[in-house]
C-alpha cells in the first residue's frame, strides 16, 4: 500500500518511539513524500512538523488506549503539490500502539489542476488521450470505511469523523460513536434507506468514496444539511478502493454497484479537446482525466469550466454581477437555457435588452473619441458608481487596442455588484444616459 499520509507516519512513528535509525535511503525517500529532498534525518523531522503542523489538518480521538486520526488539507492554504497532499483528503489511520499503525480509510486520492506540474511525473501531452473521464460532482466528499472500534460501518466527511463538526472556524468532539456532524448524519439515513449497509457486508477494509449531493451545488456555499431533510440529498459513488490500495476499475465500479447511482462519464478524447469542451461547460463544475498507469494513484488531472461558477450563482443565487460577466462573455443564448422556469426568467429580457443598448452606444462612442475625451467620459461614468474611479485605465487600453470585452466586462461586473436582478435595467439605463451626455457635451465643444 502506497498511502503516503500512512508510510510519513509510520516512519516517523518508528524514528520517534522505537528508536530506529533510518539509513539514508530512507530518509531520502520519506523527504520526497514531503516534498523536500535531503538525506539529513534532522531536515526530515522538521519538514514533518511544518507539514503536518500547517498544511495538513491532523483530528484525532482517542478510545480504550488507541488513536483514530483522519488527515486533510487545511483549507486555508493554498493547495501544493507533494505526494503527501495527494492523500491528504479524509485518510484515516488507526494508532493501536507504537510501531503498530493501519490504515482504515483510504478514499480517492486529489486531482491536479491542468497545467500544474507534479514533482518528477510526466504529465501528458496535450494530444494524449485518458483512459477515463468523469464528471465532477457538485457536492461534499463523504467516506464510507469500516471501524474496527465501533465494529460496523462510518462515515466520514474529507476534513472530520462523524463525531466531529467545525463551529466558526472551531473543532467540536463529542463523544466517540455519537454522530454530531450533519454532513455524515444525513448520509447515515440516506444510506439506511438505500440499504448500503447491507450492501457493504463482506467489504470490511475496503474504502468507498461518496459525493453528498444537495438541492443547490457546493459552490454556492450553501448551509450545512438538515439531516431531518434528508430526502433532498443523494450519495453518488465516485469511487472503490480495495484493502490492499488498488482501486476499482471503473467498469467493475459499476457493475458491482450498478444500483448505487454512480459519478457519469464523458467519452475520452484528446486532453487538449477535453479542456475546450470543460471551459465552457456550465452544467459541469469540472471534467477529470483519468491516467491509470499507477491503479493506485493514478494521474487524475482535473479540467475547470471557466463559467459554471457563475452560472451557478445566477441560478440559484440570482447573482446580477454572474450575470454581467456571462453577458459580457457573449453568453446570452446558454444564460437564456439556464435561467428557463426560474424566477430570474422574468427579468432576463428586460436585463439583456438594456445591456445591449449600453453596449452599443459604448462601442459607438469609443470609435469616435480620442485620447483626450477619456477624462470626461470617466468622470461621467464615476457618477454611476464612485467604484469607477480608476476605469480611466481601461477605457485607454481599450481606446488603444480596440479590443473593448474587457472594458465592458469590467464595467457592468463593477456596476452590479450589490445589486438584485431587478435593478439591473435601470442601473444599466442609467450607465447609458451617462454616455449619452458625455457624447453631447463634445457635440457642443467641437
Amino acid at each position: 500500500m502506497a498511502n503516503t499520509i500512512y508510510l510519513v507516519e509510520k516512519a516517523i512513528d518508528e524514528w520517534l518511539t522505537l528508536g530506529k535509525e533510518p539509513d539514508a535511503r530512507e530518509i531520502w525517500e520519506i523527504g520526497k513524500l514531503l516534498g523536500i529532498t535531503t538525506k539529513k534525518k534532522d531536515i526530515v523531522l522538521s519538514r514533518y512538523n511544518d507539514v503536518f503542523g500547517k498544511f495538513v489538518s491532523k483530528n484525532c480521538v482517542e478510545v480504550n488506549g488507541v488513536k483514530e486520526c483522519i488527515y486533510s488539507w487545511n483549507p486555508r492554504y493554498y493547495i501544493k503539490y507533494f505526494p503527501v497532499a495527494l492523500h491528504a483528503t479524509g485518510t484515516v489511520l488507526l494508532f493501536k500502539k507504537p510501531g503498530e499503525i493501519n490504515v482504515i480509510a483510504y478514499p480517492l486520492h486529489r486531482a491536479i489542476d491542468y497545467g500544474v506540474k507534479f514533482g518528477e511525473m510526466k504529465l501528458p501531452e496535450s494530444t494524449d488521450i485518458p483512459d477515463l473521464v468523469t464528471k465532477r460532482v457538485d457536492g461534499w466528499q463523504i467516506t464510507a470505511y469500516y471501524d474496527p472500534i465501533l465494529k460496523k460501518w462510518c462515515f466520514a466527511t474529507r476534513y472530520v469523523l462523524h463525531n466531529m463538526y467545525y463551529e466558526r472556524g472551531k473543532l467540536v468532539v463529542e463523544e466517540f460513536g455519537t454522530t454530531i456532524n450533519p454532513f455524515v448524519e444525513t448520509a447515515e439515513k440516506i444510506a439506511e434507506a438505500m440499504g448500503l449497509y447491507n450492501k457493504f457486508k463482506g467489504y470490511e477494509g475496503w474504502t468507498f468514496t461518496f459525493v453528498l449531493v444537495g438541492p443547490e451545488p457546493a459552490i454556492t456555499k450553501p448551509p450545512y444539511p438538515m439531516p431531518t431533510r434528508w430526502e433532498e440529498y443523494k450519495l453518488v459513488l465516485i469511487a472503490a478502493r480495495k484493502p490492499d490500495g488498488m482501486l476499482l476499475d471503473y467498469s467493475k465500479l459499476k457493475d458491482e454497484f450498478s444500483d448505487i447511482p454512480i459519478v457519469e462519464t464523458v467519452k475520452p478524447a484528446k486532453l487538449e479537446e477535453l479542456v475546450k469542451q470543460a471551459e465552457s461547460d456550465f452544467t459541469t463544475r469540472s471534467i477529470f482525466a483519468w491516467f491509470i498507469k499507477d491503479k493506485e494513484t493514478p494521474l487524475i488531472i482535473e479540467l475547470k469550466s471557466k463559467y459554471y461558477p457563475e452560472a451557478m450563482n445566477l441560478k440559484y443565487l440570482g447573482d446580477a454581477k454572474s450575470l454581467m460577466i456571462l453577458l459580457s462573455e457573449e453568453m446570452t443564448n446558454k444564460v437564456l437555457e439556464l435561467v428557463k422556469n426560474t424566477w430570474i426568467e422574468k427579468h432576463i429580457s428586460d436585463v439583456i435588452k438594456a445591456y445591449k443598448k449600453l453596449v452599443d452606444k459604448l462601442i459607438s462612442t469609443l470609435q469616435s473619441m480620442s485620447v483626450n475625451d477619456i477624462p470626461i467620459l470617466a468622470s461621467k461614468l464615476e457618477e454611476v458608481n464612485p467604484k469607477l474611479k480608476g476605469i480611466q485605465s481601461e477605457l485607454k487600453k481599450s481606446l488603444r487596442t480596440g479590443n473593448y470585452k474587457r472594458l465592458i466586462k469590467k464595467l457592468t461586473a463593477i456596476i452590479s455588484e450589490g445589486k438584485y436582478i431587478d435593478e439591473l435595467p435601470e442601473t444599466l439605463s442609467k450607465l447609458c444616459s451617462k454616455i449619452i451626455e458625455f457624447s453631447e457635451i463634445r457635440k457642443s465643444t467641437n
